[in-house]
């Protein structure tokens, strides 16, 4: 079943179940208003016929205070209409006087009934008299004559234009169910099918993407800011992330294998060498050869190693490391690194961040061993840390870096943090870089919640500054 059909048949029974409950109040109430409408009715002749009839005892018409009640059946016949009837029992249970429209017909009597009105009790009951087909609506109420109880009046009103009433309300409410539910279905149809269309369209967008792995598709987005719409713009950016994700997967492989294939290839003509020139001095010569290229092949899948655990968010547990301690530890290894450059400190605050120590200084020994490799000799490079500026908000301590180097070309700098990018390949090369140092810098930094920026003028130097929560 399709969710378009079962949104269908759902909303459908929601509305069918509503509407057989709002109709079936309506229909209890009108019943009972109709019912009280007629007992009003009742009520008002039965006080009426009760008022005459003591009005006729008054004028001497009927004998009181003996237990046979004598009255004349002529004041009844004057409230005689259609569908209310009225007649007299005495004491003894015997009819004494009916409206004319009973034509001589008399209404059900119970004794029950009759009973409790001798005793002062009025009630109001319906009844089958069989003529007229419809039920009775009976009031049996006392007939009081100077203060005692002579007799029992009843007063009747035919149900049958309000079972006539009832049954056309009834069709009525069947009839516009069974509308109402039809027409219902059928909105909830067009309007779910019109909902839905974006889904259709990211299904089949999506099979199409499984099936040709053709990631340049997009849903051609006509929907509104709705749950819907969000959804279609939401799938569009995922697929465009995963376009650039798999587009730098396929690269990092590309750049992987080619920056591998190097040292191998080197270790692999050198060991053609060896077999060739069994001499001491080649072999020696060879040796070394091999043995820098595996050091650097060995430092390549170190930082990929890392690369992948900061892809993978598998960052040490952070802890309050001092920033200045890191600054000194790692002047301390750059000032045996910089051989003909001078390092030097700049301002060093004491700043707390939460990290981990051993990553933040690699993270710095990156920025300085780059900067120290595009930093002609006799140049400089400065090491600083700043803690936070007083009202700054959130506040982030500053590691920088800067040097008196060969600067980075404008075209450059959107794509240093990129791995294996190398502004100047021929440079880096003879200087034994990766491509990797800057990536790590950024993923590092970005790992506990920093960010790094660049500065540079070609000519001039660069300035790389990390910016780290500080605690």
């Amino acid at each position: 079943m399709t969710l378009r059909l079962r949104l269908t048949v759902f909303y459908t029974v929601l509305l069918g179940i509503a509407l057989v409950t709002f109709s079936a109040i309506l229909y209890i109430l009108l019943a009972n208003s109709l019912i009280n409408e007629v007992d009003r009715t009742l009520f008002t002749s039965a006080t009426e016929v009760e008022k005459r009839l003591i009005d006729s005892a008054a004028t001497g018409r009927t004998a009181l205070g003996i237990s046979v009640l004598l009255v004349d059946p002529s004041p009844i016949s004057e409230f005689a209409s259609p569908g209310i009837y009225m007649q007299i029992i005495d004491p003894q249970g015997r009819i004494r006087a009916t409206s004319a429209n009973l034509n001589g017909e008399v209404m059900p009597i119970s004794p029950d009934v009759i009973q409790a009105a001798l005793s002062g009790t009025t009630t109001v009951a319906n009844t089958s008299p069989g003529q007229p087909a419809e039920p009775l609506r009976v009031l049996t109420t006392p007939l009081t004559v100077a203060g005692n109880v002579a007799g029992v009046l009843q007063v009747g009103a035919s149900l049958y234009h309000v079972a006539v009433t009832m049954r056309s309300m009834l069709t009525i409410l069947v009839l516009g169910i069974l509308a109402t539910t039809l027409l219902g279905s059928a909105g909830i149809w067009i309007l779910s099918g019109r909902a839905l269309r974006p889904l259709v369209a990211i299904a089949t967008t999506a099979e199409y993407i499984g099936s040709s792995q053709d990631l340049s598709q997009r849903l051609q987005i006509h929907a509104p800011n709705d749950e819907v719409g969000r959804l279609s713009r939401a799938f569009n950016t995922m697929i465009g992330r995963l376009e650039a994700a798999f587009a730098a997967q396929k690269q990092f492989i590309a750049d992987s294998s080619h920056e591998l294939r190097t040292p191998l290839t080197v270790i692999r003509g050198n060991l053609d060498l060896l077999k060739r020139d069994p001499s001491p001095e080649g072999r020696l010569e060879s040796l070394t050869a091999m043995e820098q290229e595996s050091v650097r092949m060995a430092k390549i899948v170190d930082d990929l190693m890392l690369l992948a655990q900061l892809d993978a968010t598998q960052t040490p547990p952070p802890a309050p490391v001092a920033l200045d301690d890191v600054v000194m530890q790692v002047y301390n290894q750059a000032r045996v690194l910089a051989q003909d450059k001078e390092v030097t400190l700049g301002h060093v605050d004491t700043a707390i961040v939460m990290a981990n120590r051993d990553r933040l200084v690699q993270m710095l020994l990156n920025l300085v061993d780059n900067a120290i490799k595009y930093t002609p000799a006799g140049g400089t490079i400065t090491i600083e840390c700043r803690a936070p500026q007083h009202g700054q908000n959130p506040r982030y301590a500053a590691l920088s870096v800067h040097d008196t180097g060969i600067g980075i070309a404008p075209e450059d700098l959107p794509h240093i943090f990129e791995r294996f990018y190398r502004a100047d390949k021929g440079h880096t090369r003879t200087q034994g870089g990766t491509g990797l140092g800057l990536a790590i810098v950024r993923g590092i930094a970005e790992s506990y919640g920093g960010r790094v920026t660049v500065q540079s003028v070609p000519g001039h130097g660069s300035t790389f500054t990390v910016l780290l929560p500080a605690s």
